[in-house]
């Protein structure tokens, strides 16, 4: 596990969102921030151990799995230990959420690897603004479809890759209950592959949104917001005109949010922008067009209760072949109380996504897919500690690549333990 070190850019972003929470207070004297929730000291540990059934876990058509080296059926056994931890101190909260695990697969064992997810942070206020501070480490096997390159040289069938992301973020809001509120926030991202063939898919992302919303208890709260976003690809460059240019791209978006709770049954937040992207090297697709996003929940009474996301995006691709994706997701899901030990989760999603000046015609590769996916879920506490779960889905895959393509089931039984 790779040392934490954030760039100066990410501890200068950190430090200016602390600078703008201490100037609004400044500024904000005769404000009033709502008084902060309730979060008591607390420390939530969970063993878990999960035994999957997988019909297809080389996530790909038969002769790219042989090509690859996976047999597609397995069984695994991933145990895993998560935390959920919060200190008060006064107004301010300290936390740590995430889990540690590995995988153990007992036919394609080339796959055994550790899964690491850490996100410690603080919630801090000064004055009249409020804030989140915090930092996210993974850890995990990548994806295979970000690993497909060129189907017809076994030896770019790259199968073992780990890959690591790290994360600084900070965000602020000022003001008072009722009325105008500032607000910022700003993070930056890192990616790293340490397969040698996909240190081309190395990224690093800075992000930066300032907005200005109006808020109030009945009409719910408005945001007019501006953001600036970069990606740089620092091992893939080209040459042009003579000089060095390091991929990426910048994009420049600006739009509406509504966030809104329709008495104690609807709850939902709804975001529309124009996005521009505009990439480094000249000649490269681009993206402009309307982007926007919905989620939200609706409880048609005690047991029953909807959950609904629907959302357009632009996002950093992780592929040698591609410097980002437009992901067009729909997802719903519904959670039942059955009893007061038993609860059902049955749902689906739909993901199309597309791969604009992807290399698909050179390298065979993927430039676009669709991924559809229903499940059906249930959880059952013998007692306070320890509880069991049935999850079982079906995944269906369409891409462009055909030995991308495929379809899949899953099972997974688990036995969870809480202290």
């Amino acid at each position: 596990m790779r040392h934490f070190d954030a760039p100066k850019t990410a501890l200068t972003a950190l430090v200016s969102a602390a600078a703008v929470m201490s100037a609004a207070g400044v500024l904000a004297q005769a404000a009033s921030m709502p008084p902060p929730q309730s979060q008591a000291t607390k420390i939530d540990i969970n063993v878990v151990a999960d035994f999957i059934y997988d019909s297809n876990i080389a996530h790909s058509g038969a002769f790219l799995a042989q090509r690859r080296g996976i047999k597609p059926s397995d069984e695994s056994f991933r145990p895993s230990v998560s935390a959920d931890i919060g200190h008060r101190l006064g107004r301010q909260t300290l936390f740590f959420q995430g889990s540690v695990g590995y995988d153990f697969n007992r036919r394609n064992q080339i796959l055994n690897r550790e899964r690491i997810d850490l996100h410690p942070g603080v919630l801090l206020y000064i004055g009249p603004c409020g804030g989140t501070f915090a930092a996210d480490y993974g850890r995990h096997q990548s994806e295979f479809a970000n690993l497909a390159l060129v189907n017809h040289i076994p030896e770019l069938n790259i199968v073992k890759n780990t890959e690591e992301t790290e994360k600084l973020e900070g965000s602020t809001t000022c003001g008072r209950r009722v009325g105008l509120v500032p607000t910022f926030d700003m993070s930056e991202t890192w990616t790293h592959n340490n397969s040698a063939l996909l240190k081309f898919a190395d990224s690093r992302s800075f992000s930066a949104t300032a907005g200005l919303a109006y808020q109030q208890p009945v009409l719910g709260k408005i945001d007019l917001f501006g953001n600036f976003a970069r990606t740089d690809f620092p091992n893939r460059r080209a040459i042009v005109f003579g000089n060095t240019l390091i991929d990426g791209y910048d994009i420049y978006s600006g739009g509406l949010s509504y966030d809104r709770q329709i008495g104690a049954r609807l709850d939902a937040t709804v975001s529309v922008n124009y996005t521009s992207l505009k990439p480094r090297i000249p000649g490269s697709t681009g993206f402009k067009g309307v982007t926007y996003s919905a989620e939200g929940s609706y409880q048609f009474d005690p047991r029953l209760k909807l959950r609904f996301t629907l959302s357009r995006a632009t996002l950093p691709s992780s592929r040698v072949g591609a410097t980002f994706s437009v992901n067009n997701t729909l997802s719903g899901e519904f959670d039942y109380r059955v009893s007061p030990r038993l609860i059902v989760k049955v749902g689906g999603s739909h993901v199309r996504r597309s791969y604009p000046g992807a290399l698909g015609t050179v390298t065979d590769d993927l430039t676009k897919e669709t991924v559809n996916s229903e499940f059906g879920d249930a959880t059952y506490r013998l007692n306070r500690r320890i509880s069991l779960g049935l999850n079982v889905t079906h995944v269906q895959r369409d891409a462009n690549f055909s030995q991308l393509s495929y379809s899949g089931n899953r099972v997974a039984v688990s036995v969870r333990s809480a202290f």
